[in-house]
């Protein structure tokens, strides 16, 4: 008898754990939907931050910065719905392709491209590096003739420093002399101390600077020098930009990056992030107003220009947005693949810049690495085009 009701116990059994499944399934896909549709909306509000000043409301800023977090997002939970062959993959398909033209300002597919250092006569190479004070974090160590020497190497024409600094330890004549090739050179200090010594901005220059100058934002840590420089029979205003820091310093970097704000307790955690999320907003309302103060300047300049530095803020920013305007981005025009000028927060962001004249087309880009700083230098070859 037992025998005989067997196959129906066995497919009692089966049943209740198809039914098991099918119920977990649909629960997954519950949750699925629920993250589909957070990380789509964030997604999308994200792409306003280059539109919506800091000032105004500051979500959309923190909003932009995670924009390339939240593109991995949606290409996981768009696999997702592919594998479940479920029509809510379009949630984030849509979110994904309206913002395509978003994601060429983080990532440029380099299938195909094989760009060299193209040297094409009349062309310019541009050079603009946040060189760390020449010192590593602790101030145990100079790489002035490190840096100075990878510059020098990449054969400059123009070369635009942030960060740049003058001690009795690293004194002016050491650093002229290791970029001998740029004779003429300009030196804007938004910290001047005694004998020649301080901190701030350099241009130095294979072609005659005609005037520079210098735009202080007082109390706040953004600075930004301007300088002709005459190239050949054409006169460039390059600008060279260091736009309000993130202040947020080693210590708050090693908690966001590594495990430790998943050992501290809840309310300590709660009290830190604050602490991080208020310098970071407070910082893009300043850069906010730097940048659209210098926007003006760069917009009212005589003659074609080059924007360099290191602006503190990514591609979906309004910082980006306002400086850039309708000038070209070199990384957009011959980058390749994904890029991040600063070494820190998992190596996600471009925050080091080179913009110039659309009268000017981009010949070649490059970011090499270096150790002796933590950001990366940006290197952009340049040519007038015909007209």
């Amino acid at each position: 008898m037992k025998e005989h009701y067997q196959p129906y116990y066995r497919k009692r059994k089966t049943d209740r754990r198809r039914r098991r499944v099918k119920g977990l399934l649909v629960a997954l896909d519950v949750a699925m939907m629920t993250l589909s549709v957070a990380v789509a909306l964030l997604l999308l509000l994200g792409y306003l931050a280059p539109w919506v000043n800091p000032n105004r409301t500051v979500v959309f800023a923190f909003l932009g910065l995670a924009v390339p977090v939240l593109f991995v997002a949606n290409i996981a939970v768009a696999l997702y719905w592919v594998l479940r062959w479920k029509a809510a993959v379009i949630i984030p398909a849509v979110a994904l392709l309206l913002g395509v033209g978003k994601l060429g300002l983080i990532f440029q597919p380099s299938l195909g491209k094989h760009y060299q250092d193209n040297r094409e006569r009349g062309s310019i190479t541009v050079v603009s590096h946040n060189v760390h004070g020449f010192i590593n974090d602790d101030g145990t160590r100079i790489f002035l003739d490190s840096t100075m020497s990878l510059i020098a190497s990449l054969t400059p024409d123009i070369v635009c420093l942030q960060e740049y600094q003058i001690t009795h330890l690293i004194t002016r004549q050491q650093a002229g002399q290791l970029l001998g090739s740029l004779p003429f050179h300009s030196v804007h200090y938004k910290i001047k101390g005694d004998d020649d010594t301080g901190f701030g901005l350099a241009v130095f220059s294979r072609y005659p600077i005609l005037r520079s100058d210098c735009m202080d934002f007082e109390q706040h840590s953004g600075f930004v020098m301007w300088a002709d420089v005459v190239c050949r029979r054409d006169t460039l205003r390059v600008f060279n930009c260091h736009f309000q820091t993130t202040s947020i310093d080693a210590s708050d970097k090693e908690f966001v990056t590594t495990t430790e704000f998943m050992q501290q307790d809840t309310d300590e955690n709660t009290r830190r992030l604050r602490t991080i999320a208020s310098k970071l907003g407070e910082n893009f309302r300043l850069r906010a107003v730097q940048a659209d103060t210098i926007a003006r300047v760069i917009r009212s300049s005589p003659y074609d220009v080059v924007v360099c530095g290191d602006f503190n803020d990514t591609p979906i920013s309004y910082t980006y947005r306002s400086i850039r305007g309708p000038l070209a981005d070199s990384f957009v025009d011959k980058g390749s693949g994904h890029t991040n000028t600063y070494k820190g927060f998992f190596n996600l962001f471009r925050i080091d810049y080179i913009f110039h004249s659309d009268t000017y087309r981009t010949l070649y880009y490059a970011e090499p690495h270096t150790d002796f700083s933590d950001h990366n230098p940006v290197v952009a070859t340049i040519k007038k085009a015909p007209l």
